[in-house]
């Protein structure tokens, strides 16, 4: 088996990449006058930069120009530190009656403190918004998509392999030491519930009904708790089938995923990474559990920022708490101006919220 870790001093550099999306509604758009500036509230990119971001809206440029007869848009960055500059990729859409994007444009630009702006330009003409209002102005309300990928400075690390007492590692890391624990073959194997695998000895049944052969003697391997599950005299010892009612199909799969190859997909899906939270506590799969959290912490945001303190809560994930609990305490009045904020209903989390403002 080949070392996915070489020998000696190695490092990393990793480029600091943030993607963030602000959704921003004119209300009221047929009454918007021509040569008015109209400017968004402010919003964040990256949280931790604390730099506050604004759009301005042009409904009809200058006569003779380019925005004539044009919406158009510029995107504007409250860059203070003069040596602060990075790149910025930015798009806008309009969003219609059924969510989809439409006109969309992007850029590119690097801003400074002297730069801190960047032109869309016009990216719809004003009448084809006005001649279909059933489509883009529900309401009389346009509704503007901007999506960002801020591009900043790069982190290096540099490693010894000499040096056990290593006191962090990064997510690449986390999947590298997980795969030197699971054999080169077990790539190979097939997580499909059509596969007919003559060596598979156990069947695993989700919640949905739809099936998953595997191998007992891996999940033995990556799991203490199949692993008593089979020594002991249970039914599942003894049967071919294990019922997992409490575990949806695509769970499941990328759950037999990580067991029999240290890898993981889908994890952009809220709702499946809590899933394989619940799964790794279940089972006792530990690598699961700090892959997951590795990728929570490098996915924390404003808008999220409840949601991460209801499972920091459910799971005990102190550290990430601990981020997430300054990321509330310095942005307060950001957070309570999020949708999460204002639909929490448990009484005890939301005094747990006010507590952190109140001692910041």
């Amino acid at each position: 088996m080949s070392q996915l870790l070489p020998d000696g001093q190695w490092g990393t550099t990793e480029i600091n990449v943030h993607k963030s999306s602000y959704t921003w509604k004119i209300r009221n758009f047929s009454y918007a006058q021509d040569g008015v500036v109209y400017k968004s509230p402010q919003f964040t990119v990256n949280p931790g930069d604390g730099i506050k971001w604004y759009l301005d809206l042009y409904i009809n440029g200058p006569a003779d120009s380019d925005l004539e007869g044009n919406v158009s848009l510029f995107v504007n960055a409250g860059i203070s530190a003069s040596s602060c500059a990075f790149d910025v990729e930015y798009s806008v859409a309009v969003i219609d009656n059924s969510g989809e994007k439409c006109f969309a444009k992007s850029k590119k630009r690097r801003l400074t403190k002297t730069t801190n702006y960047g032109k869309i330009g016009a990216f719809v003409n004003r009448s084809d918004l006005l001649g279909d209002e059933q489509l883009f102005l529900d309401n009389d309300t346009l509704t503007l998509r901007c999506d960002f990928v801020v591009i900043g400075d790069c982190n290096s690390s540099s490693f010894d392999a000499a040096k056990p007492d290593q006191s962090w590692c990064g997510l690449d890391e986390l999947l590298a030491e997980e795969r030197l624990k699971t054999l080169d073959a077990f790539e190979t194997c097939l997580l499909s519930s059509e596969a007919e695998d003559e060596s598979s000895d156990v069947t695993l049944r989700a919640s949905c009904g739809r099936s998953l052969r595997a191998h007992k003697f891996v999940l033995s391997s990556r799991s203490p708790v199949f692993r008593a599950m089979f020594r002991q005299k249970m039914l599942e010892a003894s049967s071919s089938q294990v019922e997992v009612a409490d575990m949806d199909y695509q769970v499941l799969r990328e759950l037999l995923r990580f067991m029999y190859a240290a890898r993981v997909e889908g994890l952009d899906d809220d709702g499946l990474v809590a899933g394989l939270l619940d799964a790794a506590e279940k089972y006792q799969v530990q690598g699961l559990k700090d892959v997951c959290v590795e990728h929570l912490r490098r996915g924390l945001r404003i808008d999220n920022v409840i949601d991460m303190l209801q499972l920091c809560n459910r799971y005990e994930l102190r550290e990430l708490k601990a981020r997430v609990t300054k990321l509330v305490a310095l942005y307060a009045k950001d957070v309570i101006a999020t949708d999460g904020f204002k639909a929490i209903k448990d009484t005890q989390l939301l005094a747990e919220i006010v507590a952190i403002i109140a001692i910041k």
